[in-house]
């Protein structure tokens, strides 16, 4: 019994002191808060958040599980809300007045794609590496993509005066949910 107290009280202290340095490394430039974080697997993930700096949105990536975050060299030109990848190379981040960023090659570049939508870009999801939707700003509008995002939809879900969509999720290419402002699930088929 002692033993495990012993060993239950040391998990406890790692654990605190594993998530204390995970936060400080990514405090470490005076970034507030992190707007997304996103795992493609047990090594790659990637994180957009907001700076000190005005609605400054840079990213970071890791390669290595979260033990090392790199700040992306061009974060300036790469601001954003959402940060989603379907693979290493390919990946997604949802910018301002319809902007959709999508990097081809592990984000060393990004190519900016206007879709038809002009509100803000707030969140994405992907089920493939060619189906993705995204939600817009203060509308009951979603974009769809089946072409790997080079060409972008617009579905209506239902009439804007009930608020925006903020959250996405998809178990395949036709079921899916949504989540309201004021809480409530749409199903989207």
């Amino acid at each position: 019994m002692k033993r495990l107290k012993l060993l239950l009280l040391f998990l406890l202290f790692t654990t605190t002191y594993t998530q204390a340095q995970w936060e400080v490394q990514l405090d470490n430039n005076n970034f507030t808060h992190l707007d997304r974080i996103f795992f493609l697997d047990e090594n790659y993930g990637w994180t957009i958040g907001g700076a000190t700096i005005g609605d400054v949105s840079p990213y970071f990536y890791t390669t290595n599980g979260g033990e090392q975050w790199y700040l992306c060299d061009d974060w300036m030109n790469r601001m954003g809300t959402d940060i989603c990848f379907v693979n290493q190379d390919t990946g997604f981040i949802a910018a301002s007045e319809g902007i959709i960023r999508k990097t081809t090659n592990g984000g060393q570049t990004w190519t900016n794609i206007q879709t038809l939508a002009t509100q803000h870009v707030q969140r994405l999801f992907f089920v493939d590496d060619n189906n993705g939707w995204a939600t817009l700003d203060n509308s009951g509008n979603i974009l769809h993509t089946t072409d790997g995002g080079q060409m972008w939809t617009i579905q209506d879900v239902y009439p804007e005066e009930n608020g925006g969509i903020s959250t996405l999720f998809f178990l395949n290419t036709s079921t899916g949910w949504g989540g309201h402002i004021m809480m409530e699930i749409i199903i989207l088929i």
